[in-house]
């Protein structure tokens, strides 16, 4: 589970959000592209997140934060994902 390690004091952060040079979309600025480095998590989300057309590689843009919800731009679509989804979307400096 990805917030496990954090509740016994550890870090929630796999080994490749935390190559330097990448951070995860839940710490990016609004209104910045980034590319996408990798998707963590449960095969579910990945699934889901494949689906609307975010994987390695593709462009991503955080339009707005508000409430733990966060909408992204890709591929000239908006979405609203939540938090926790945000978390598991490594993107490149």
């Amino acid at each position: 589970m990805l917030f496990s390690k954090a509740r016994k004091g550890g870090s929630i952060f796999s080994s490749k959000a935390i190559q330097e040079g990448t951070f995860l979309l839940s710490k990016a600025q609004i209104g910045q592209t980034f590319t996408v480095k990798s998707v963590e998590g449960k095969e579910k989300t990945k699934k889901f997140l494949f689906t609307l057309g975010c994987f390695e590689g593709e462009k991503i843009t955080l339009i707005s934060k508000l409430a733990g919800n966060y909408v992204i731009n890709i591929k000239d679509s908006r979405y609203a994902i939540d938090e926790k989804m945000a978390k598991t979307i490594v993107l490149d400096a």
